[in-house]
């Protein structure tokens, strides 16, 4: 099997960078095609210039079995896919639905096109993501991969209401031929495993006695979790315990819009926690899973339509941490109630009739999204008195946090691994080769939405010329065309026509009159639609005249 994945998904992070779930979750799954898949090609698509390129350049070194091979999407663009043709699947490790078919449209063959959904709530997917699930030219070989059970359902019932309100595009286009399939996030669980708690503890500062409650992930509010309701509990824990040494421990990166942090900081003094709960910092964690390890139980409130995996329980209980998190979205896949940790019951309300009915209020786009995410936020609600029960079960019973941490680590390993991902991606993608291989549906790359400016924009010109058009020198204008022709052109020491200028230049002085096909028949290496581009640009800058 050869693979194609999109490389501008790739994104190392650095460690002053926001911690989010997509951007790990995306930079794991990049790095783990590359340590175990069993592909015997794989192709990364970037574009040149940009940041991906020298990260997947890193990325390919890493690469013991030389399959790694990197696609210029430039060439691409200027020569056509035809350096795709042996390629079996087109994935993307994030939703790129419109450019994955496109492409495949283009090339023209039976390639399964796989797409991975992490969020699901940002309103811009309507246009980019859901509505083109219903008309663009997807084949019963095309599969988004969900992550979770909550992913699986949520998009369900998205496209069956866009189904719903828009009965003409359905009678015309009929169904979505797109499948959903189930492939959960993994981790690396040779990096994230148990260790000595009294080393990280004296590392970090805390009490080696102290039972330690863990949360770790992005300071957001809006796009992860209200926090209050744990610190509410966390001070009723401590009340019920005046005897018993507890702390809890906020760990991450904060968002730039708004400085959640420092209202966690009142809240902390307001509820008079300030000895017992740490702050940490992104750039103050040395080693992620010896954050885990600091612990006794990690948790997670959840209650952000944002979120559709997590990964963070993922991690805790690889690392043989208990989780008590929200019974939320894909918690409810990789928690196991009773046995790893607790789901804690939430509850909401169909309250968000309002921002439904009125999706483009306020006009200002940023506005109306964190508008919209508070709303939301403050109607979903995790039960404080069971969240308190939760914790207060592992406090009473040591022997029920063993339990849970030996069950969590076997349940990683067995389920969660980065290398059981991978199988499990690869066993999708050979049974959409299967249908592939049996399906006769025509390709129809027209049908994609694209812009094509020279149809769309020809009444804007005085004249439009044609390939037999017929262009001399301006024998007024200076001769030294690599000096005079500075262009400040944006990319253009990565574009293969910049360096046009002077042979064109050459040839036209070699010759009294030429026309532009006859330029197309002289210059075989390239593509007519650059030598067309190269020719008006010497006619804007006034070096050649048609006649």
């Amino acid at each position: 099997m050869k693979i194609a994945l999109m490389g501008n998904t790739y994104r190392p992070r650095r460690n002053t960078d926001l911690v989010t779930g997509y951007s790990i979750a995306t930079n794991d799954l990049m790095r783990s095609f590359v340590r175990h898949s069993t592909a015997e090609e794989l192709l990364f698509l970037y574009e040149p210039g940009q940041y991906q390129e020298v990260a997947l350049q890193e990325l390919q070194k890493e690469d013991r079995q030389s399959r790694v091979r990197l696609i210029s999407e430039y060439d691409l663009l200027f020569h056509g896919p035809g350096s795709l043709q042996q390629m079996n699947v087109l994935h993307s490790v994030k939703e790129d639905a419109v450019p994955l078919v496109a492409l495949r449209e283009r090339l023209g063959k039976p390639i399964p096109i796989t797409f991975t959904m992490h969020g699901l709530a940002e309103q811009h997917l309507m246009l980019d993501t859901y509505y083109p699930l219903l008309y663009m030219p997807f084949k019963p070989y095309d599969a988004i991969v969900c992550t979770s059970d909550a992913v699986v359902r949520s998009l369900e019932h998205t496209l069956e209401r866009l189904q719903r309100v828009n009965p003409p595009l359905v009678q015309v286009l009929g169904q979505p031929q797109i499948r959903l399939e189930k492939v959960p996030l993994g981790v690396d669980t040779d990096y994230f495993r148990p260790m000595d708690k009294r080393t990280v503890r004296l590392h970090y500062g805390v009490p080696e006695d102290a039972f330690t409650i863990l949360w770790f992930g992005r300071f957001s509010p809006l796009y992860k979790a209200d926090l209050y309701p744990l610190l509410h509990v966390f001070a009723q824990l401590r009340r019920n315990n005046p005897d018993r040494c507890l702390r809890l421990i906020l760990a991450g990166s904060q968002d730039t819009e708004l400085d959640y942090v420092g209202m966690l900081k009142k809240m902390i003094g307001a509820l008079g926690l300030d000895d017992v709960v740490t702050l940490i910092l992104n750039e103050n964690i040395r080693d992620r899973a010896e954050l885990y390890s600091i612990a006794d139980v990690f948790t997670s409130p959840i209650d952000n339509i944002q979120e559709t995996f997590g990964l963070t329980p993922v991690e805790a209980m690889a690392c043989g941490i208990p989780q008590v998190v929200s019974d939320w979205d894909g918690y409810r896949d990789t928690v196991v109630h009773g046995e790893t940790g607790f789901l804690v019951p939430t509850a909401w309300h169909n309250c968000m009739g309002d921002v439904a009915s009125a999706d483009y209020l306020p006009f200002h786009p940023a506005h109306r999204r964190l508008l919209q995410k508070q709303l939301a936020v403050r109607s979903s609600v995790v039960d404080c008195s069971a969240y308190l029960h939760c914790f207060q079960q592992l406090l009473d019973h040591p022997e029920l946090c063993r339990s849970m941490a030996c069950a969590s680590r076997k349940r990683a390993v067995n389920s969660y691994d980065l290398r059981q991902v991978v199988s499990a991606t690869e066993n999708m993608w050979e049974r959409l080769l299967r249908i592939a291989g049996d399906s006769d549906e025509p390709f129809m790359p027209k049908r994609i939405p694209m812009l094509d400016p020279c149809a769309d924009f020809r009444d804007y010109p005085t004249t439009m010329l044609t390939d037999d058009t017929v262009f001399s020198v301006n024998q007024s204008v200076g001769q030294c065309i690599a000096q005079e022709l500075a262009v400040p052109v944006v990319f253009q020491h990565h574009i293969e026509e910049a360096a046009l200028a002077e042979p064109l230049m050459n040839y036209l002085q070699k010759h009294e009159q030429v026309t532009i096909a006859e330029i197309i028949s002289a210059f075989p290496h390239f593509q007519p639609d650059q030598l067309r581009r190269s020719v008006m640009h010497l006619y804007k800058y006034d070096f050649i005249r048609p006649l």
